[in-house]
């Protein structure tokens, strides 16, 4: 949302944010909080004739309306919500 929706280069570093040893879980759920807080404020700020603004995505360069790219987050969050349940699933399973 940050880096292609408002235009705000993040400079993350993707790869990183998938290490999580030795990560507190109070610093993984403040991570969360700030990301929540930072989607909502941006989230505020737009219009519907947003929606159909192009912008470029800074990871392969394809133009996207903003609509397009809410949907596509909207998508892939379901997407990881959904490997989270499996997952709760399966650990409540293996301690019967």
């Amino acid at each position: 949302i940050g880096d292609v929706v408002m235009s705000e280069p993040s400079g993350r570093q993707r790869d990183k944010e998938f290490i999580t040893r030795d990560v507190p879980s109070h610093e993984l759920v403040r991570r969360l909080d700030d990301s929540l807080v930072y989607i909502e404020r941006s989230l505020k700020s737009l219009g519907l004739s947003s929606l159909e603004e192009e912008r470029v995505s800074p990871r392969d360069g394809q133009i996207v309306t903003v609509g397009w790219s809410l949907l596509h987050v909207l998508k892939h969050t379901g997407l990881h919500l959904g490997h989270m349940e499996v997952m709760r699933h399966l650990w409540l399973n293996s301690k019967t």
